[in-house]
């Protein structure tokens, strides 16, 4: 009896208990790592805020890969093509700011070119999976012959003008073989992207060097196109740059003969830089910070010593990194 005359007054506190809020957990700030719903690689990326830069070699590449469209829908005759050019001079941003120029077609909602990127070691059936991937092919089991009927059938399906493979010099010649198997099928002009030892398995096969008809050299920046477009137009913490300012212009051609002929070299020390000059608290990057920042950087040294920078006159625009 006397526990139920208890009841009544236990049934509020649990009440209370069971209802009271959990303590406000402190509200996270907004990561700088931006969340992606495609599969598109980090690496390969531009930051938020970042618009692309038109180099010469970026622009040399959209209008080769118009050309091989518009010459196949003016003449009838398709041709393979290779893009070649050393690691870090833009290539895999080529081929992502080409794509993004691109709008799908209403009646398939593909646009005229995709793009599909080697993984290292990949085989010809690896190959195939994530071309029929790429354009929602159906599976076609584990033959590598049927995959390849597949995947001819999907661009023919999508009505394809272009295939661009990015990192094409994971290419081996089975994987290289599918390729022409799929253009002889198709008609669609097929482009490799990657470094020049691609060219090493193109050239020792006639069978792949005749229906290869443009090669395209990513050449590297000039310097002087680094100081007037590119460090201008990157878009960093703490990165202030005027190329018409004297002092400006010198620390650029320090740097760039720093770590010419590589774009990506360039931005990661602008990175690092960016967060020394946070931690330091300066208002800007200068050529104290870029000298630490490249000390702490896999760089190699040359004789040009950003500290001593202050002073001294322009350096002539035209530096050691000139395009072939």
């Amino acid at each position: 009896m006397d526990r139920l005359l208890l009841f009544p007054l236990l049934v509020p506190q649990i009440c209370l208990i069971f209802w009271w809020p959990a303590p406000r957990r402190p509200e996270r700030t907004r990561s700088m790592i931006p969340e992606y719903t495609d599969d598109l690689d980090f690496e390969n990326r531009l930051p938020p805020g970042q618009a692309p830069i038109m180099t010469q070699s970026v622009k040399r590449f959209h209008a080769c890969m118009q050309f091989m469209m518009q010459s196949r829908e003016e003449t009838g005759y398709a041709t393979m093509g290779v893009a070649t050019g050393d690691a870090g001079v833009g290539k895999t941003i080529a081929v992502q700011t080409y794509l993004q120029a691109l709008t799908p077609r209403a009646y398939s909602g593909f646009p005229a070119c995709v793009s599909i990127k080697v993984s290292p070691r990949s085989t010809a059936k690896a190959l195939a999976k994530t071309l029929i991937a790429t354009l929602n092919g159906e599976h076609a089991g584990h033959n590598v012959y049927d995959m390849e009927a597949v995947a001819a059938e999907a661009i023919r399906r999508t009505d394809l003008d272009l295939v661009l493979v990015d990192e094409g010099d994971w290419l081996n010649v089975e994987s290289f073989e599918l390729l022409r198997h799929i253009f002889d099928r198709t008609g669609c002009p097929i482009v490799i992207v990657g470094l020049p030892r691609i060219l090493r398995v193109i050239t020792r096969h006639e069978k792949f060097v005749s229906r290869v008809g443009l090669h395209m050299e990513f050449l590297p920046l000039t310097q002087e196109e680094v100081l007037t477009t590119v460090l201008p137009a990157l878009t960093l913490p703490y990165w202030q740059y005027r190329s018409d300012d004297a002092s400006d212009r010198e620390m650029g051609v320090q740097l760039w003969q720093r770590v010419c002929p590589s774009f990506r070299k360039l931005r990661v020390v602008l990175q690092y830089a960016s967060q020394i000059a946070r931690a330091r608290q300066a208002e800007r990057i200068t050529a104290a910070i870029l000298a630490e920042t490249l000390r702490l950087t896999l760089i190699p040294q040359e004789n040009n010593d950003l500290l001593a920078h202050e002073n001294k006159p322009v350096l002539p625009t035209r530096g050691a990194c000139l395009a072939r």
